[in-house]
């Protein structure tokens, strides 16, 4: 839960930033993309922002550094969302074209330069973290028989002590954006 968490607290800042200063930010769409699958990034949809936002909190609160448990672990990136901008009216869609932001409508360009450099460079250092903790392996357990005849081969997902290195560095980002 811990890169699902750091991921969606990257949306979060800057859709709070968009909601903050522009308008009603609604449909979301976020991609995401989970460490055991091989296929597509499965987009996740949100209607609103206040539904978004009880789904980070909700994530958010699962997020323990004792058990850093990578068995689920996910990585989410926005892909695009819509402002109903206050100021001048009327509706305009963000999108991720690549790695690359842009608008069709009048949007400020310091919140679009946000997510092109600031947002973009950040998830990609989450997101080459992430893959770093990908490892197709069993773990043999030195031909020894275990109780109940079970598999020599045990498959132990990820365990944090191999990935040691990765895992602090994800603990020290998430932990830089907790707050903001």
């Amino acid at each position: 839960m811990l890169v699902d968490a750091l991921s969606l607290k990257l949306i979060y800042i800057q859709l709070k930033e968009f909601h903050a200063s522009e308008g009603h930010v609604t449909d979301i769409v976020l991609g995401k993309k989970s460490l055991f699958s091989e296929g597509a990034n499965s987009p996740t949809r949100f209607s609103t922002y206040s539904e978004f936002e009880t789904f980070f909190n909700r994530i958010n609160k699962q997020v323990d550094f004792e058990k850093v448990n990578t068995k689920l672990m996910s990585t989410y990136s926005l892909k695009s969302f819509n402002v109903t901008q206050r100021k001048l009216g009327g509706l305009f869609n963000i999108a991720n074209n690549g790695n690359k932001f842009s608008s069709n409508g009048p949007s400020p360009k310091i919140l679009i330069n946000s997510l092109n450099t600031k947002y973009i460079k950040i998830y990609e250092e989450v997101l080459r973290l992430f893959h770093l903790l990908r490892m197709d392996e069993y773990i043999l357990t030195a031909d020894t028989k275990i109780a109940g005849d079970i598999n020599e081969y045990i498959e132990y997902g990820y365990i944090e002590r191999y990935f040691g290195d990765t895992v602090d560095k994800l603990k020290t980002l998430y932990r830089k954006y907790k707050n903001k």
